[in-house]
């Protein structure tokens, strides 16, 4: 039955009033291309470049056998964490449980602009003020999984010291071949990136703002290939409406020799997201806590940008890095000095 152009418009008025938000979201998604899906599960994780979290995480190593697990975890390791990120500043904390009455290791990375930090308590301090070292340290200060980096759909990979969703989205290939699947109860368009070297797989989910419930990556860089799948993804929903992700798994496996290999579990679950912090009410990027006498390894570079070596040794004073001396030893070079200027000056009455 033909129905007038005005009938028309009133009928699809009255559907839209009492259509939720989500099928009217629905509605304009039924059209959108791979790469339209693709930009949206991007810029669902773009708030963490500007973040102040909290989140507890638990690690695992272990060891297959034919792709069967063999004997215990190689290592299990669990803790909380903290992250301030804003621009190119970020503080990290990282403080390991204690295991068998032994505290755990506590670790803090700080990277201004001037200088990259790394401080394990007890232990040493790594420092930098080489732009070129800065550079090369962002796979693990930006892409650590224990950090929860993977819940932002970021990894470090040979090609990439940092690889993300818009890295993806730059360099690989979309394929067209866009198709619909449930993830955890979720509604999720599957969009896949090819790369010479990777396939990157997202499953986004519209109903959460397109934020991603699952997503893999696979690497075939020259002999060292690896699979990396994100999963048992939680979502939170903050005050502004805005939906983000709050945990999940990460399991990254990487074979050794025929019939072995090893994979790595880490969980991570975001106690507190705050995509707003004032930083400097929070003290974000002040130094760590680092005691004075704290051993310091200090990486410098020459012109050309080569790494160089000093032959000296350094120390934790004050809030900065000094040259290690024994007082002992300045004291015995300042008598012998000493001793040697006097026995070389010209005696009073050497002139007469």
């Amino acid at each position: 039955m033909f129905m007038p152009q005005r009938l028309l418009t009133a009928f699809l008025s009255g559907v839209l009033a009492f259509a939720s938000p989500w099928q009217l979201r629905a509605m304009g998604q039924a059209e959108m291309t791979s790469e339209q899906v693709m930009l949206k599960a991007a810029e669902a994780v773009q708030w963490t470049r500007n973040m102040h979290v909290r989140m507890d995480y638990h690690g695992k190593l272990i060891r297959l056998a034919g792709g069967v697990q063999k004997g215990a975890a190689i290592k299990e390791v669990s803790g909380w964490e903290e992250l301030y990120v804003t621009g190119n500043l970020l503080h990290a904390i990282k403080q390991n449980d204690s295991v068998n009455g032994v505290d755990g290791a506590h670790l803090e990375i700080l990277v201004t602009p001037n200088r990259r930090i790394l401080w394990v308590k007890n232990s040493n301090v790594q420092y930098t003020e080489a732009r070129s070292v800065i550079d090369d340290a962002v796979a693990f200060d930006r892409a650590l999984p224990d950090f929860g980096w993977y819940l932002d759909g970021v990894f470090a990979t040979d090609a990439y010291p940092v690889f993300d969703f818009a890295t993806a989205i730059r360099v690989g290939r979309i394929q067209s071949s866009e198709r619909d699947e449930i993830v955890d109860g979720l509604p999720c368009k599957v969009v896949e990136i090819d790369g010479d070297s990777w396939i990157l797989r997202v499953w986004a989910a519209p109903s959460r703002d397109f934020n991603f419930a699952k997503c893999t990556l696979d690497c075939k860089a020259s002999a060292k290939q690896s699979h990396n799948e994100v999963d048992k993804i939680e979502f939170q929903r903050l005050s502004t409406g805005q939906w983000v992700i709050q945990g999940g798994r990460l399991v990254k496996g990487e074979p050794q020799n025929p019939g072995l290999s090893t994979r790595y579990e880490v969980t991570v679950h975001r106690t507190l997201i705050d995509p707003s912090p004032d930083f400097d009410k929070l003290k974000a990027f002040e130094l760590p806590p680092i005691p004075n006498g704290e051993p310091v390894e200090r990486t410098d570079v020459d012109q050309a940008g080569k790494e160089i070596n000093s032959g000296l040794n350094y120390t934790w004073k004050d809030g900065t890095v000094v040259p290690a001396y024994d007082p002992r030893l300045i004291d015995r070079i300042r008598r012998a000095v000493e001793r040697s200027d006097s026995q070389t000056l010209p005696s009073s009455d050497s002139g007469k």
